[in-house]
């Protein structure tokens, strides 16, 4: 598995690379913007292992983002959803230009 996504930059100037870290950042930067919706966090573990947000990149330099969220109670689940999506791929496109990405959300609890 790549740990980064090369793209040229759309001034024909060069190359740059993403990483999945990055992707990561602004995937939980843009979850944390919707109103309604936390990340995930497991308050139960001594070391926490799991992440909320899981970013795999495919050699095709496809990226594939996982994010686990918490919604208040109350919420409604499907139009929460759907503005995390489009948040984060609003602000992947503009902060990394153009990177093909899939965004699957899992609710994992309602409080």
């Amino acid at each position: 598995m790549k740990d980064y996504i090369a793209l040229d930059n759309y001034t024909g100037l060069g190359t740059m690379g993403i990483s999945r870290r990055v992707l990561a950042s602004i995937a939980s930067k843009a979850t944390a913007s919707v109103a309604g919706a936390s990340l995930s966090k497991r308050e139960s573990r001594l070391f926490q292992i799991s992440r909320p947000v899981k970013v795999a990149l495919s050699h095709e330099g496809k990226a594939e983002i996982k994010i686990e969220v918490n919604l208040k109670k109350g919420a409604k689940v499907q139009d929460i959803c759907l503005k995390i999506q489009q948040e984060v791929a609003s602000q992947i496109a503009m902060m990394c230009e153009i990177v093909p990405i899939e965004i699957k959300i899992k609710v994992a609890r309602v409080a």
